[in-house]
């Protein structure tokens, strides 16, 4: 059976599980007496109190090993030099300009509805949903009316935005009745026919047996866990069809506690 180190925070030790050979993530040997130390605040991966690797958002300053915030606030990796970025967040990329007074520093994507450029502010390598990367001119077009993905032709959507459904011209049309999610099928006794299927309503309706949207009766709540109408929580609750937790309107003879803020 595996004896655990009497080491702590050890990840390999000696015989006599007393000497550390190798300890756990963010932890450092101190050599011949074989103890563990915690590398210094913000380091995942040190040597000798030296740090390696440090984590999301530092930097490793060369002249103490220490990790210390990105200095471009839009940085999201620095992990070489805390003064250096090797990735940008979201919407921004690095100018790779050596003339630009700004070289290495992170810039809004060139873009329009660009949403990742991390490696070349002038280069987008994926849009905003809606839109297409046109390879070409290096831009965003945007897709068809209620389309969020459209991969190959901006005018024939692969994906329709929560509400609406493709239809046969890959366009998209809205589901109505309260439902937010929703499917086109071949009519079984006309194929030139489509009907609509409702797979899931809007916050506050359920799906019936008729396949329609309908509102949670009176004293009862939509459950976001079950996707059904659930009795209100507050047995004292005449309405609460939007969340069953949480009631609208009370029975009569009670009023709803509201809770102050403290000035």
């Amino acid at each position: 059976y595996g004896v655990p180190c009497e080491v702590k925070n050890c990840h390999i030790c000696s015989n006599n599980f007393k000497v550390c050979h190798q300890c756990e993530k963010g932890y450092y040997s101190t050599g011949l007496d074989g103890i563990c130390k915690k590398c210094s605040d913000n380091c995942i991966e040190c040597h000798n109190n030296g740090c390696i690797l440090c984590a999301p958002g530092y930097g490793t300053n060369q002249e103490n090993g220490e990790c210390l915030p990105c200095v471009d606030d839009n940085c999201a990796s620095c992990y070489q030099d805390y003064g250096t970025c090797n990735h940008c967040k979201d919407k921004f990329g690095l100018i790779l300009d050596e003339k630009d007074e700004n070289y290495g520093k992170c810039k809004e994507c060139q873009a329009g509805n660009c949403v990742s450029c991390s490696r070349n502010y002038a280069v987008c390598n994926s849009c905003e949903e809606g839109y297409q990367l046109n390879l070409t001119t290096n831009e965003c077009v945007g897709c068809i009316d209620n389309c969020k993905i459209c991969q190959t032709n901006i005018n024939e959507c692969d994906a329709c935005k929560e509400g609406f459904y493709l239809n046969i011209s890959r366009k998209c049309d809205e589901c109505g009745g309260n439902c937010s999610e929703c499917i086109s099928v071949i009519d079984e006794k006309d194929e030139n026919k489509y009907n609509i299927i409702c797979q899931k309503c809007k916050e506050g309706y359920y799906l019936s047996d008729k396949n329609e949207c309908e509102p949670c009766s009176i004293g009862y709540g939509y459950n976001s866990v079950t996707k059904e109408c659930s009795k209100c929580l507050d047995q004292k609750c005449e309405n609460c069809y939007l969340d069953y937790t949480k009631c609208e309107y009370c029975q009569s003879g009670y009023g709803l506690k509201l809770r102050v803020g403290l000035s």
